[in-house]
């Protein structure tokens, strides 16, 4: 059993510098692939951010006016037949039942970093229901640190 586990270490101290490179380069890729997105709970007025997602959501109550952001860590495939963030729909107006109560919700998913902005509901509806970038528009994101708190704009 020692001779198995010493025949690995042996075959790892002897990669090519090539291949070397390569699994450094997968290592550093597969950390970059990840996003970050903010979060921010609907009842309270704080937004935070969050690591590590595949992808950034946003959520949009407009009877209540509420908005609510995240991120999530599963891929996503699951979601691409359903979303085509591509031709511009970031955001589609969903029924929502809970507890038998019926209500609309604007349902918001991109895929690059922060790009789930924390719009107001009424900045949101003057951008025409949706969170992506205006051409040529800057979001300021250096002004929200990763590791704070922040109130909502």
């Amino acid at each position: 059993m020692g001779g198995a586990s010493t025949k690995v270490g042996a075959d790892l101290e002897t990669l090519s510098p090539t291949s070397t490179f390569l699994l450094l380069t997968i290592f550093l890729a597969s950390s970059a692939l990840c996003l970050t997105c903010y979060k921010k709970d609907r009842y309270i007025d704080m937004v935070d951010v969050i690591h590590h997602q595949k992808f950034c959501w946003s959520f949009y109550v407009p009877e209540e006016r509420t908005v609510t952001l995240g991120g999530h860590y599963i891929h996503t495939n699951s979601t691409a037949k359903v979303w085509n963030t591509e031709n511009g729909e970031d955001c589609r107006l969903e029924k929502m039942v809970s507890f038998e109560e019926e209500y609309n919700m604007y349902v918001c998913l991109c895929l690059t970093d922060r790009c789930n902005w924390p719009f107001s509901y009424k900045k949101f509806a003057a951008r025409n229901f949706s969170i992506k970038a205006k051409a040529g528009e800057q979001l300021l994101d250096s002004m929200i640190p990763s590791f704070s708190f922040t109130k909502m704009i």
